[in-house]
């Protein structure tokens, strides 16, 4: 029989060593209790799962016999000594805590004296094993070692620590074709748009373009002056448009034909629209320097906030739905925080920076974005940010995943007359992962949106009326959807119904698309 350090180099069509693929297949085996197919499939193809000599090493293992374990180790012949010794270490240390569970404080102690403190790398762990010898039961012994005892899971788990310093040629890491099969369902999940984890099934191919939305399903036509911002309430029932006619514009997603109610109140273009948490409410913001709170069944207006000196930028809801942030643009250099308990301002944050957007994150931290090629990032308003992230171009338009773990930043090129691009950051490490380039974008403000079940695709409209999507992993434009004759100024993504998204223009209309 074949043993696995065999030169003979035999492949499959896909270029897999045979060797490799068929000791993944007999280790699945014998966790499903399938012994001897497992026994069978080695006898035909001539390789073994493992050596005889790491067969003996792990049997000796798993029935604490640890002379065997000792013998078998010097024929391993593991190249590298610092592994060598670590591996010596383990193995010895789980020899004590079996011989001070039978109670033989002896054995115990040369042990410790003999084999653990030659091997031994950290002196505060020797020091806690050595104490152990005080201790009066075995209970006693298992709290304080966090032990679960040579009947539990603790030598099974030496195994898989062991794993870490012998080569896996030896000794196959356990569950190995368990792992990768579970590592190319994430990878499909992450490449797929939307989906229910629980449906995904080795025998089918995920894919994202089976289930892409890329039909024009509704055309809102109501508007009648360029559309510059739409999104989806929380609960995915409802969607807000907002407008340069004054006016913002709610829908029923499930009766598109009509509107439930047209908000009438702002003298001037209405700019941006956020949903309550809990979808109840939405605010509106306007250049008329308003921000404006609605009641979404009734279309009422409950109140307006009017301390701000210029445009209102944008808004963001905090976590808990009971204040938000406003942010003042131009010359107004202001966010401000507001409660709707009492609807008042309860604090103000001055900036020496035009702030272009405002997002909150579902932490509650506030990120701004400002004029000067500049993210940052607060816990607090009354208190210093955290973070400042910088880029080399001006910014406009920010969005973060549904995660909270990643940032999209939208670039107005000044390098690369007539395109647009957009960044993405790490939240996590606070760096840029990578930028998105392709659509045409020269002066006007477009904004981005994260989009799919896991945040993994990223959807930009562009000045050539195009919508472009992106996969947010690798960067790679992953297609782009005709349709507007102008620009295409936002892109929201109903994560509540994520066969839908939907896009707005300056040809004065929503476009809503589904499969």
């Amino acid at each position: 029989m074949r043993q696995q350090d065999d030169t003979v180099q035999d492949h499959t069509r896909f270029n897999l060593r045979k060797s490799d693929l068929v000791r993944v297949i007999v280790q699945a085996l014998d966790s499903l209790s399938y012994h001897e197919s497992a026994k069978i499939l080695e006898k035909e193809s001539g390789y073994r799962l493992h050596s005889e000599e790491i067969t003996q090493f792990r049997e000796g293992i798993m029935i604490g016999d640890w002379d065997k374990v000792s013998s078998s180790l010097k024929v391993l012949n593991i190249e590298d000594d610092e592994k060598e010794t670590c591996v010596k270490f383990l193995i010895n240390k789980q020899k004590y805590l079996e011989q001070l569970e039978k109670m033989n404080i002896n054995d115990a102690l040369s042990t410790l004296r003999k084999e653990l403190s030659p091997n031994a790398t950290d002196p505060n762990q020797l020091h806690k094993l050595a104490s152990l010898l005080m201790c009066s039961n075995q209970n006693d012994l298992y709290n304080k070692a966090g032990w679960d005892g040579s009947s539990g899971r603790s030598r099974k788990d030496l195994i898989d620590d062991l794993h870490k310093y012998i080569p896996p040629a030896l000794m196959v890491p356990e569950n190995r074709l368990e792992k990768l099969l579970l590592q190319a369902v994430e990878y499909q999940k992450q490449s797929c748009l939307i989906g229910d984890d629980s449906s995904l099934s080795l025998l089918y191919e995920q894919t994202s373009q089976s289930v892409l939305p890329t039909e024009t399903t509704h055309t809102l036509e109501h508007h009648t002056d360029e559309v510059w911002h739409v999104q989806f309430s929380p609960d995915g029932k409802l969607i807000i448009t907002t407008s340069a006619d004054h006016t913002a514009i709610l829908y029923e997603t499930s009766k598109l034909h009509t509107p439930k109610c047209i908000l009438r109140g702002h003298s001037d273009t209405v700019s941006y629209a956020r949903f309550s948490p809990d979808s109840k409410r939405v605010l509106t913001c306007s250049e008329d320097r308003s921000v404006k709170l609605w009641n979404v069944q009734t279309g009422d207006c409950v109140a307006t906030f009017s301390r701000h000196k210029r445009a209102v930028s944008a808004v963001a809801w905090l976590p808990n739905g009971k204040m938000f942030i406003s942010a003042g643009g131009g010359s107004d250099r202001s966010v401000r925080k507001w409660s709707l308990d009492t609807f008042q301002q309860v604090s103000c944050l001055k900036v020496d920076y035009h702030i272009y957007d405002l997002i909150v994150d579902k932490n509650g931290r506030i990120i701004i974005l400002g004029h000067n090629k500049k993210i940052y990032i607060y816990e607090e308003l009354d208190e210093d940010p955290v973070h400042t992230l910088s880029a080399s171009d001006f910014m406009t338009s920010l969005d973060v995943s549904s995660d909270g773990k990643f940032l999209l930043a939208g670039i107005s090129r000044e390098d690369k007359e007539g395109t647009g691009s957009v960044y993405i950051w790490d939240l996590t490490e606070n760096k840029m992962l990578r930028e998105l380039e392709g659509y045409p974008q020269t002066k006007f403000v477009i904004r981005s949106t994260f989009s799919g079940k896991n945040s993994s695709y990223v959807l930009c409209g562009g000045e050539d009326g195009k919508i472009y999507i992106w996969e947010r992993n690798t960067g790679k434009l992953h297609s782009s959807l005709d349709g507007h004759i102008s620009t295409v100024s936002c892109v929201a993504w109903n994560y509540a119904h994520p066969h839908m998204f939907a896009s707005c223009s300056d040809d004065s209309t929503v476009r809503i698309w589904s499969k």
